[in-house]
């Protein structure tokens, strides 16, 4: 299986923390750029995420807009990874 790509955030965060917040960020077909600032990620780290997260089908990106969107394998990961967060508050 494929490594998924390490982030160089000033503080690192978790892969499952990085996925969750830029499917957050692209359920509104979102520009590269704006994920890229909005999640505190430099442009190789998230083309390499955006790159990862597109072979595992949980977004797409329109190739003429050149916007991404998370699609329903996303949602579905969003969903579970806040349950997940619920349960560990507990």
């Amino acid at each position: 299986m494929e490594e998924a790509p390490t982030a160089d955030a000033k503080l690192r965060r978790a892969k499952t923390d990085l996925f969750a917040e830029v499917l957050e960020q692209c359920k509104h077909s979102t520009a590269k750029t704006r994920v890229m600032y909005r999640v505190a990620l430099s442009h190789p780290a998230i083309t390499d995420l955006l790159d990862y997260l597109q072979k595992l089908e949980m977004i797409e990106l329109n190739k003429e807009t050149k916007r991404y969107t998370t699609t329903e394998k996303g949602i579905e990961y969003l969903k579970r990874y806040q349950q997940l967060q619920e349960l560990l508050k507990s």
